[in-house]
Formats: C-alpha cells, structure tokens, sequence
C-alpha cells in the first residue's frame, strides 16, 4: 500500500476520457486533496471502471454532472463517484 492522492487520479482519469471525447461538455466536481493508503494499481483501476461508467451513462443527459468525493460518517471514510446519468433499478 501507498499513499495515492485520489483526487488527482480521478482528474487524470476524467482528464483522459475528455480527450478521447473532446466534444462532450460534462461539468466535474472533484473534492481536492484526498489521499488515502491503496494499491495504486487496483484503486486506479476501480476509479477507472466506476468514472468511466459514469461517463457512459452520461451521455444521453442534457446537463451531465460526474462528482467525486469523500464523506466520513461513524468513524468510517465513504468515497464516491455520483453522477446524474441514466440509473440502474435497485429491483436489479
């Protein structure tokens, strides 16, 4: 494990998928300066599958939005990619 500062990784992805895509206009949030201890080769891995996914499922949005964040609740550390692309139903 080493300390991976997630933040610049997910705009490294997203800077990545912008280029291959340059005429798509997706409005970014990404929470600066997150860092934690992972498997740089796995974490970028999971952060590529789950912003490229929400890349994709942004595509049929007017206004697409693809975030990046972190939220600490009962002394635990949540990050999260969130967008406002096509859901998935929960049923499934």
């Amino acid at each position: 494990l080493k300390t991976v500062n997630l933040s610049e990784l997910c705009q490294e992805i997203l800077d990545r998928l912008k280029e291959d895509e340059p005429h798509r206009k997706v409005t970014v949030h990404i929470v600066q300066n997150v860092e934690d201890k992972a498997d740089p080769i796995l974490i970028r891995s999971v952060l590529e599958n789950l912003l490229g996914n929400a890349w994709k499922f942004t595509q049929s949005v007017p206004e697409p939005v693809i975030e990046f964040g972190v939220q600490h609740t009962d002394g635990q550390t949540l990050y999260f990619v969130k967008d406002n692309g096509v859901g998935f139903d929960m049923a499934y």
